[in-house]
């Protein structure tokens, strides 16, 4: 008892030690672009007037709104009884544990384990929700970055770096793209991957089982074209919202300079590497977006850090009503992470 006590306790103080690394990470890219004049925080004040903010506000909810839309098609698709607003808070729940857990992604890992909670005898069918969900939204992503570099394709060839980004991002958009229209046609009712022979080893047991979860999917091909549109029109917002910022700031930056930009900066914010990608993605956004347009815009720094205190604050409603719901254990968190 004594020896698990101990190893129990050792896995703890990492997991504290490896957030606090993170989170320290995270500050000290802040304090770097702050230091280097590039995270002008006086610059807010510009965004900061009844007319800006409300309305950056009302977008980022309308936004989030989608994005929960895109899940609770998915979860209608798999026969959870949930209502559009009654789920919508678990959405929100996600949103605080994205800053609480590295990456933008840790709140995927609460919703999961809330949902396993919640619905102990479809675990699987709750996380795959999530992990399907979590495909689409970065899917657009890549579709919406790929048509913002057609439209400048002389960037394309002038600059290696974007020329290697969008070889990788067509990469990715055909190769899920055939393997999607290969998964939800009728060819592919003729097999059931998840019974290959080649997926018998007990390690790959795990992979099995979510493969088999995911082919339900081909009977749902609605809700995948419906996550998808909910996608296009959560971008969109979030687009129109940086938009909003630069216009508030005085800066002219065109359409496709921000869909590129935007949406490679939440790609990499997406990599656990801070709590809600806090500094990550400051410095993401403003590498993409000086890429394409050869400018330090203040919106990059700006827009973002916008974005991630105004979820910061939609998400503690979520948090509120986790409280209120039920606990998810410190262990659980952990074990989900090993």
């Amino acid at each position: 008892m004594t020896l698990g006590w101990a190893w129990s306790m050792s896995k703890r103080v990492k997991t504290i030690l490896v957030q606090v690394l993170k989170l320290g990470a995270g500050v000290a890219l802040i304090y770097w672009l702050v230091s280097r004049g590039d995270l002008d925080f006086a610059a807010i004040k510009y965004v900061l007037t009844p007319f800006y903010l409300s309305a950056s506000i009302l977008i980022m909810l309308i936004s989030l709104f989608a994005n929960h839309f895109r899940w609770y098609s998915l979860l209608k698709a798999r026969g959870f009884e949930l209502s559009l607003f009654g789920s919508f808070p678990i959405t929100l729940m996600g949103l605080f544990f994205n800053f609480t857990l590295p990456g933008s992604v840790g709140g995927d890992f609460a919703k999961v384990l809330y949902m396993s909670k919640h619905f102990k005898d479809r675990r699987l069918d709750a996380a795959t929700t999530v992990l399907v969900d979590r495909i689409i939204g970065l899917y657009v992503m890549v579709i919406m970055s790929v048509g913002a570099s057609l439209m400048n394709a002389e960037l394309i060839f002038s600059k290696p770096v974007v020329k290697s980004i969008f070889i990788s991002l067509m990469v990715i958009l055909v190769g899920v793209g055939v393997g999607g229209a290969i998964f939800v046609s009728k060819w592919a009712e003729r097999f059931d991957f998840s019974q290959s022979k080649w997926l018998n080893f007990k390690w790959l047991s795990p992979a099995k089982k979510i493969l088999g979860a995911l082919m339900q999917y081909r009977n749902h091909s609605g809700a995948l074209v419906v996550g998808v549109l909910s996608s296009l029109c959560s971008q969109f917002l979030v687009i129109f919202f940086f938009m909003l910022v630069a216009h508030s700031l005085g800066e002219n930056v065109g359409m496709a300079a921000v869909v590129f930009s935007v949406c490679l900066g939440f790609i990499v914010s997406a990599v656990p590497l801070s709590p809600g990608g806090v500094g990550v993605g400051q410095v993401a956004f403003l590498y993409f977006f000086k890429l394409y347009t050869g400018q330090t815009l203040k919106v990059a720094t700006i827009g973002i850090t916008l974005i991630q205190v105004i979820v910061f604050a939609i998400g503690l409603v979520g948090f509120l009503y986790f409280l209120r719901t039920g606990r998810i254990k410190t262990s659980e968190i952990e074990m989900a992470y090993d």
